[in-house]
Parts: C-alpha cells; structure tokens; sequence
C-alpha cells in the first residue's frame, strides 16, 4: 500500500510547480524544480477562456513578485504581510488572495485557507487551479465530498488540467475507495504527463493488484 501522506504531498507540490510559468498575477512559484509537463496532443475539448486579472502598474506587480518569492521561500510571516498589503492595494485582484490561501494552507489554518480561495474564485470564477486548491484544503480536513466537487469543479473549467486529475484520481483511491474512477483519473493524468508515467504505473499496478486482492477475499467467503 502506498503511503497516503506522501501521495498528498506530491499532488500538493506538483499542483503549485504547474503555476511558475502563467501571468504575473497567478498562483505562487512551486517549492520544487520539476518542469511543467507538455500535455499530450490527443485531448478534450480545451479549457473555456479565463478571465484575465486588472491591469496593474509597475509598482504593485514587484510588491506581488515579493510576496510570491517570500512564499516559494517559505518565509511565511513576511509572504502574509506581503500579501494582505496587496490585497489593500489591490482589492479586484483574485491572484494575492489564492496566494493567501496557500500559505494559510501550508501554515494550519485550513478556515482561512478556504475564506481566502473563497474570495479569489469570486473575483475570478474562471480559474480552475483555485478550485484544485480549495479541493486539497477540504480533503485534508476530511471533506471528501466536498473536494471532490471542486476537483470537478476545476475540471470542468480544464479537462485538461493534469493536477485536478491527480488529486480526485487519489481521492477516489485513498479515500472513497473506487478504485474504478481512480484509475481513469490516474491514466489520464499519465497520458497528460508522459514525464510522470513511470510512477504512474506504479500507482496503476498497485491499484490493479489491490484488485484482485480483493477479488479474492470475495471468492474465498463465498466458497
């Protein structure tokens, strides 16, 4: 059996590496160095337009670039004032209250956390990664339904969004037991990830073998 803790920590680091490379008033940079995965040709309907944040001057976007890097950092007290400064200054933008969940996510204030996505996807309900997010608070509060509708939630948004499938595919796995919808999650979050395929695979066979583990317990209290 894989380690649950430690499945839910890659989900959570790979989530926030997806976002390095999207506008200045996204998500935070990520804690690890792994590439953002290429998604595979063959896919679904694409992602519906996003709505795009304010324009904001010079100032205010290197006051947000601060916080993102005092956040990667892990200089949490110093992110936080940077962050709800950006929020004063800038109260119509999504991004600096996302960030404020995150960090209140990392740092055990789950009802912040989820006040703080709350708010960003009222500003800006088009952004599935804050839909990603509030699914992994719930789940760690032992909300399985309700992160499983916003893992939904963001993938509706973006079929496509790899981390959304990694994280309902370990849900349904790990804490709902369907091992079924599982593994259609794990798969298409393989075919979305050729760089994460090998432990994938791992997942997918550990998954199969369970199974047919269970299979036969079934077989042998019938006999």
């Amino acid at each position: 059996m894989r380690c649950t803790s430690g499945i839910a920590q890659l989900a959570l680091v790979m989530v926030a590496v997806s976002f390095t490379g999207c506008a200045a008033f996204t998500l935070a940079p990520g804690e690890a160095s792994t590439p953002v995965p290429t998604p595979v040709k063959i896919e679904p309907p694409a992602a519906a337009p996003v709505k795009a944040e304010p324009a904001v001057n010079a100032e205010s976007r290197q006051m947000y670039q601060q916080a993102l890097a005092a956040l990667g950092a892990g200089r949490y007290p110093e992110a936080e004032r940077a962050l709800l400064a950006m929020v004063r200054r800038e109260p119509e933008l999504a991004g600096p209250r996302a960030n404020l969940g995150i960090l209140y996510a990392r740092t055990g204030h789950p009802a912040q956390a989820l006040e703080s996505l709350k708010q960003a996807i009222r500003l800006n309900p088009d952004r599935a990664a804050y839909y990603n997010e509030l699914g992994m608070v719930s789940r760690r509060e032992g909300r399985f339904e309700e992160a499983r509708g916003y893992y939904a939630k963001a993938l509706d948004l973006d079929p496509n969004y790899a981390y959304a499938h990694l994280n309902i595919g370990i849900l349904y796995d790990l804490y709902l037991q369907d091992a079924s919808r599982a593994m259609q999650h794990y798969q298409r979050y393989r075919e979305l990830t050729p760089s994460e395929a090998g432990t994938v695979a791992k997942w997918i066979a550990d998954l199969q073998q369970r199974g047919r583990a269970a299979e036969q317990a079934k077989g042998g209290k019938s006999g």
